[in-house]
């Protein structure tokens, strides 16, 4: 049985992690539910959000996954990440093109 995967993005162009097409779609949405409901949040109350929320769905350990995803979306155009000097950081939601191109990017299937 194949399994569809996404191939995700880093900064300046470099390719990131590979993961599930299933575990990617659930916290690129979990990440826009939460965005949807607060202007911005910040990434640890995003972790903790996510611990509360996503575990029942994504039996592993996620976190990196979680940061992983939110880069790939940040490198995509997708959210907005703000890093302050304390090394905190805000993400919140880019709004000019409600248009998902995220499928543009990197899907495939592998065995």
């Amino acid at each position: 049985m194949e399994k569809e995967t996404v191939e995700m993005w880093k900064a300046k162009g470099r390719l990131g992690a590979t993961i599930l097409k299933e575990d990617y779609d659930a916290i690129k949405h979990f990440i826009f539910s939460i965005l949807h409901e607060k202007e911005a949040v910040e990434l640890q109350e995003l972790l903790n959000e996510a611990h509360n929320n996503l575990s029942a769905i994504i039996k592993r350990d996620f976190t990196l996954q979680l940061l992983e995803v939110k880069q790939d979306l940040e490198v995509k155009g997708l959210i907005n990440v703000t890093r302050q000097a304390n090394r905190v950081q805000f993400i919140s939601s880019i709004r000019k093109n409600s248009k998902d191109r995220s499928y543009a990017w990197g899907t495939r299937s592998v065995k």
